[in-house]
């Protein structure tokens, strides 16, 4: 607790954010890459470099650590390097041990093609496209640099996603994340939970060696399960740093009794502080609870029982609250971090034209906010980043103006063919051609109710998204199906909603 006290003093978090700074210059100039001998990377040299001149903890030659010092625990058994990469498993708690998974072949192949190769092809798409991009702050990779220090023989960081369950239905959300979508939403059967007492048992050998456990959901003060691992490591690691993941709206009296016992960082999940909006972007909020919670949650950071952070997801209904949402986390010295959200469509700000964009950009540029200590500097730089996503957001428009352009020249027929193939040649799975050949009808279909012109520019947006956005691994043909189906109505309700005439 005392250094957290420390860290939360101006002058020491100033000190803190120029040794930082510091050393990044310095790993910058020392770091070799090797790059001449990367068999298939993915990211240029200049792109390498740009992107270690923005990591915190400095540059460094693996592309990615995850590889390296972190288990994420998916909710069907699964276990990936890390949470953002959903495609490429390292093994399966339901056919293999803890202990054979992190010591096996599958995961030193995976890191071999990460961090010797630059190779990110194997669904580390996210990445890829934020570091190609620029939008540094947000390439989950850089959450892995703070448990990397020192490589050691176990895992220092595991991160638990057990279950959906949840008790909010939020606009960006799905039933893979939300059990309360999954019921309520999409009408698909609920998910069952594969985690038991062995699990339980076999973290005995990792967790002595954690320095960092991450929780996430659904909504993880709803997860029964976790309180037994939060209790183990409380009991077996103190010093270890246990991250949750919430959205502020229940707060049980065990889970207030485990706060004072561990070590916590409570992550807020939080798109505004209006209670009208709140209520349009998280379904089922209460927001007398969530506002009590928060106060909860505020009173013990400042009595440094627990550590506190802040996720937000910027969309085009919150882009006011961008600027407020800042200004709350500067004032309460709470680092905020920035969730770039590209589905459902009409929640990216892809959704957007150029002029649009433009003028948003133009309002967050027009900021008064100041940075004179550690939180507020890093939030400054958070919202740089977001700032400068939304200006390669205008010239990814600018340029789709001149695909929408030619593709405009054919007839639907034509516009279907080539939806067709584009998604052939994105979609990963055996039996592609028939997801495929279902989704293009599925879009015909869903369509052909609206005049041909406001038809074309409804399968032209499909289209252009469709190859912005990277490669598909499918694993679940009838759950891509499913979310897919939903993805296109989300395109065609934003369409047509634009040609709805509206009186003024």
């Amino acid at each position: 607790m005392g250094k957290f006290l420390l860290l939360k003093q101006k002058p020491f978090s100033n000190l803190i954010h120029l040794g930082l700074k510091l050393n990044r210059k310095i790993k910058g100039f020392t770091t070799d890459y090797n790059y001449s001998k990367k068999e298939n990377p993915s990211l240029t040299l200049e792109e390498v470099e740009k992107y270690n001149h923005h990591r915190k903890m400095g540059a460094n030659k693996n592309i990615c650590m995850a590889t390296k010092v972190n288990m994420h625990f998916c909710v069907d058994g699964r276990v990936m390097a890390c949470c953002y990469n959903k495609s490429h498993s390292i093994g399966n708690i339901r056919e293999q041990t803890l202990h054979d998974i992190w010591f096996g072949k599958e995961k030193a192949d995976f890191d071999k093609l990460v961090n010797d190769d630059y190779n990110l092809e194997s669904g580390c798409y996210g990445c890829k496209l934020k570091i190609k991009s620029g939008d540094y702050a947000s390439v989950v990779a850089q959450n892995y640099d703070f448990h990397s220090t020192k490589i050691k023989e176990y895992p220092t960081r595991m991160e638990f996603e057990l279950h959906n369950t949840c008790n909010l239905e939020c606009v960006m959300c799905n039933g893979d994340f939300s059990s309360s979508i999954r019921t309520n939403r999409e009408n698909r059967p609920s998910l069952p939970f594969v985690y038991d007492d062995s699990f339980l048992d076999q973290l005995d050998e990792f967790i002595p060696h954690l320095q960092y456990a991450d929780f996430i959901g659904g909504e993880p003060t709803l997860i029964t399960f976790y309180y037994k691992i939060w209790e183990k490591i409380i009991e077996k690691n103190p010093g270890c740093l246990i991250h949750i993941q919430t959205n502020a709206t229940t707060l049980k009296p065990r889970f207030k009794e485990q706060l004072r016992k561990g070590n916590f960082e409570v992550g807020l999940s939080i798109d505004c502080l209006n209670e009208t909006l709140a209520k349009k972007i998280r379904k089922n909020i209460i927001w007398e609870n969530f506002s009590e919670n928060l106060q909860y949650y505020l009173d013990e950071y400042k009595k440094n029982v627990l550590k506190l952070t802040l996720n937000f997801c910027p969309m085009p209904a919150n882009i006011d609250e961008v600027i407020p949402m800042v200004r709350f986390c500067n004032q309460h010295r709470i680092p905020i971090f920035f969730c770039t959200v590209l589905s459902p469509y009409e929640c990216s700000f892809l959704c957007l034209n150029d002029t649009t964009l433009l003028q948003y950009i133009g309002k967050l540029e027009a900021h008064d906010l100041t940075s004179d200590d550690y939180y507020s500097k890093n939030n400054l730089k958070q919202l740089e980043d977001f700032i400068h996503l939304l200006k390669n957001y205008v010239q990814i428009k600018q340029q789709q103006k001149v695909q929408a352009a030619s593709l405009l020249q054919g007839d639907i027929t034509s516009l279907l063919m080539a939806y067709n193939i584009l998604m052939n040649e994105k979609i990963i799975h055996p039996e592609k051609e028939n997801i495929c050949a279902q989704l293009t009808h599925y879009i015909d279909q869903k369509t052909q109710t609206f005049e041909p012109s406001v038809r074309q520019e409804m399968i032209i947006e499909n289209y252009l998204y469709l190859a912005f956005i990277e490669p598909i691994l499918v694993e679940d043909k009838d759950n891509y199906l499913h979310l897919a189906k939903h993805h296109i109505n989300g395109f065609i309700q934003h369409e047509s909603n634009k040609n709805i005439p509206v009186d003024i």
